[in-house]
């Protein structure tokens, strides 16, 4: 099983029989034209397409997108615990690299160059 947000579940709840959701029903929930999981291959194809029209020039990939949320969840506060259950980490060093990546991303290197208005040198300047 797996959490989604509430405003997830709302969209999800809009879906072509989502009136009959049951925890134990392995049915994809978002199926393709044959009423089946997508392939692999689909997703790949799904996640370039949606990079390109965003304009991203970057190598993605799904488990790009899976990276990205658990660094996005470890950023937002989620336990070291929360993102083990929810990735399906056995071990919880895997899941620590998610909290120490989301520290990384706390400060820029710009955050540790002294404003000349202000004092202090080498500290982190807040961000309003």
């Amino acid at each position: 099983m797996v959490k989604i947000s509430d405003r997830l579940f709302r969209v999800v709840a809009q879906l072509p029989g989502s009136d009959h959701l049951d925890a134990k029903d392995r049915t994809p929930l978002i199926q393709d034209r044959d009423h089946t999981a997508y392939s692999t291959r689909a997703l790949w194809v799904m996640v370039k397409k949606a990079a390109e029209a965003a304009g991203i020039d970057k190598p993605v990939s799904p488990h790009w997108l899976r990276h990205t949320a658990g660094t996005l969840a470890a950023k937002g506060g989620a336990d070291v615990f929360v993102i083990m259950e929810q990735m399906g980490h056995a071990r919880l060093e895997t899941s620590q690299r998610y909290i120490h990546i989301a520290r990384g991303l706390e400060h820029g290197l710009s955050d540790y160059i002294p404003d000349p208005e202000k004092r202090g040198r080498g500290r982190p300047r807040k961000h309003s």
